[in-house]
């Protein structure tokens, strides 16, 4: 691959030299670079699919704008060959486990105190690799039924038996009872181990959002859907009580969501957790 071709088309970096290209491991879903220049080093991502990095490029400046997050510095996003390219702030981390879990907690509480009128988004995005319906509605349950389960539950069709699509239905019947309106609150949306950076000031850097207008106990489900997060994250976290067993039924029907995204984009091993957490509201 051609970098200084590639380079050569972001505009912003107009007279600046690219010295030297690293390749980088460990993405699912697109490539990445580290970039050396004569202004320093820059991270690039590509991607055949356009809309994935140009909606990135937004939900990052979404959650930029509100200053509680660090949040990398998007530097353009451009088509190149079939190819799509986002260009970012190279951010040096440290290990997570030197991440200061009280802290995170008390921020993404102040994310969630980011409201607006409607759930959802002024633009679809995507999870993972899938895309994200952001219709602007008004009802939660509404929402979370036909733009989050019921879209991934037409993604899966087949892979799921008719008896799992049926229990869905059941459940579908008792969300208006299990899920409590509350105003619209910004999230990250895909809030796992792997979307996070501790910076070399021990800042929190959010990555990789997929972020709309929802209920913030969504990202508590997704941070605590593989292993979880260390517990004083949870603790200053305002509102989060282990011992509250209805909010930990509601963390459940907020992971089948992150699980049916799993289950599309990866396979059917997903399958066992999904039944698991819907045999439990029969």
């Amino acid at each position: 691959m051609e970098f200084q071709k590639i380079w050569m088309q972001f505009p912003e970096m107009a007279g600046i030299d690219l010295r030297k290209v690293e390749l980088l491991s460990g993405g699912d879903i697109c490539k990445a670079a580290k970039l050396e220049t004569g202004n320093g080093a820059f991270f690039v991502k590509w991607n055949k699919d356009e809309g994935l990095l140009r909606t990135e490029q937004k939900n990052l400046d979404k959650l930029r704008e509100t200053g509680i997050f660090r949040i990398p510095e998007c530097y353009g996003c451009i088509a190149f060959e079939g190819n799509t390219y986002l260009l970012l702030e190279y951010i040096r981390s440290r290990s997570p486990i030197e991440c200061n879990w009280q802290k995170f907690g008390e921020q993404l509480r102040a994310l969630h105190q980011v409201s607006q009128d409607r759930y959802g988004l002024e633009y679809n995005n995507y999870i993972g690799t899938l895309p994200q319906d952001n219709s602007l509605c008004t009802d939660w349950t509404d929402f979370y039924i036909e733009q989050r389960l019921g879209c991934q539950l037409k993604i899966a069709g087949n892979m799921l038996n008719t008896s799992i699509h049926r229990s869905f239905e059941a459940l579908f019947m008792k969300l208006a009872d299990l899920l409590p309106e509350g105003k619209p609150e910004l999230i990250h949306g895909d809030l796992w181990s792997g979307n996070f950076i501790v910076d070399d000031a021990g800042e929190i850097v959010l990555i990789d959002p997929a972020a709309y207008y929802g209920r913030g106990e969504a990202d508590l489900a997704m941070s605590s859907l593989f292993g979880g997060f260390d517990m004083d994250f949870y603790r200053a976290y305002a509102g989060y009580q282990a011992a509250d067993k209805d909010m930990e039924r509601r963390l459940d029907i907020y992971k089948l969501y992150y699980l049916l995204v799993h289950l599309n984009m990866f396979g059917t091993s997903y399958t066992s957790p999904i039944v698991s957490i819907l045999n439990s509201f029969k």
